[in-house]
């Protein structure tokens, strides 16, 4: 919920405007506005519609260990089990999880971070 304070000086009546919730502390109104935005909100997360917010890195590394965790799947399926190959996906899943967790060096972290981005001279 984004709120907006001081709808009086900047001309706006309480309550919503598109997206946000525009309040004023010398509007009685608008306490009763927040509280039926936060109602709402509760309701919508208790209807089952919910909200998952996460980085680009962090669904990519959820994506890469889910491919990992299917090649064990996919080893196990077809009984050819190798110990030493599916230790190495347990350790690749590890690292990909780790990227989220934060326990990846900050240098890597930084590395994949600023790959994103052109700096030019």
């Amino acid at each position: 919920i984004v709120v907006m304070n001081k709808s009086d000086l900047v001309e706006k009546d309480s309550g919503w405007d598109k997206e946000v919730l525009w309040l004023s502390r010398d509007d009685d109104a608008s306490l009763k506005y927040l509280e039926k935005a936060i109602a709402e909100r509760e309701e919508s997360h208790k209807a089952g519609a919910s909200v998952f917010l996460a980085r680009r890195r962090h669904l990519d590394s959820l994506e890469m260990a889910g491919k990992h965790l299917s090649g064990i799947e996919a080893m196990l399926n077809q009984n050819a089990v190798d110990e030493t190959l599916i230790a190495e996906e347990l350790r690749l899943i590890q690292t990909h999880l780790s990227r989220i967790t934060g326990e990846v060096s900050t240098d890597a972290l930084l590395d994949e971070i600023f790959s994103k981005f052109c700096m030019g001279k």
